[in-house]
């Protein structure tokens, strides 16, 4: 059933300023569609370039919906206390450091701490397991260095 002209014209888009159903040529539709913008103002003072949502005037952002946004993750995004967390000794081995991995492991599955966090936990890790490493070489090169020099003494 067709709605008579008047209240084709109350109707609008949300992103167009041209009445939903009216017709136009396709020449007009070129160049009297205007796309509405949000209706606030940035900062800067200039007008907000994003669109609005659906039916409203303003955006997600100048809505005042954009404060509940960081909300959304609840207690799995929240800061966590440090002084909740036990503290993890200096790794000087392969040990402490598989050990303190196994805890910081724990704390993201017990919710102590965030993965992010962890992350950079085990990041670290691997930068101590390779000095731990090199550290290693160098000992062994040291004691082969010295067993070769006690070695030629003898034959000397």
């Amino acid at each position: 059933m067709r709605q008579p002209e008047d209240e084709r014209k109350k109707e609008t888009s949300a992103f167009n300023a041209e009445p939903v159903g009216a017709r136009l040529t396709r020449g007009e539709a070129k160049t009297r569609v205007v796309k509405r913008r949000c209706s606030a103002l940035t900062r800067k003072g200039k007008p907000c370039p994003n669109f609005p949502m659906l039916g409203k005037t303003k955006c997600n952002f100048h809505s005042g919906l954009a404060s509940t946004a960081g909300m959304r993750g609840g207690r799995r995004r929240a800061r966590f206390n440090h002084e909740e967390l036990e503290p993890i000794a200096q790794p000087q081995n392969v040990q402490d450091v598989l050990r303190a991995l196994g805890q910081v492991f724990s704390e993201v599955h017990g919710g102590k701490i965030e993965p992010r966090v962890a992350n950079a936990c085990a990041y670290l890790a691997s930068g101590i397991l390779q000095a731990l490493s090199v550290g290693n070489f160098e000992e062994r090169i040291a004691a082969l260095e010295a067993r070769h020099e006690a070695m030629r003494a003898e034959t000397i």
